[in-house]
């Protein structure tokens, strides 16, 4: 059974993203912020049904609104941190051409 191009060239593109994650050249905690972004997410909302239904709802909903806000914040000021690390990567890049 041979391979074709197609599989050929899925194999190279897998290779060189281990490769890229093996030498820090691709960052993998951006992705894992965003997990970190869901799962607080999931956590607020649930503490804040809670807090709706046994405490007080007002309380709960203004925390279930500021709170997702500033998680979203938190976690986009994160991500941007890596994405000018990727922005001046390509700017070395193209320059070292």
């Amino acid at each position: 059974m041979s391979l074709t191009t197609v599989d050929e060239a899925r194999m190279a593109r897998t290779r060189n993203q281990l490769s890229d994650y093996l030498s820090f050249k691709r960052m993998i905690v951006p992705e894992i912020i965003q997990g970190i972004f869901w799962l607080l997410f999931f956590l607020l909302v649930v503490g804040s049904l809670q807090q709706m239904a046994q405490i007080n709802f007002l309380g709960g909903l203004l925390t279930l609104v500021v709170g997702s806000l500033f998680v979203r914040i938190f976690c986009e000021l994160l991500v941007i941190l890596f994405r000018i690390h990727d922005s001046l990567a390509m700017t070395e890049k193209k320059s070292s051409k």
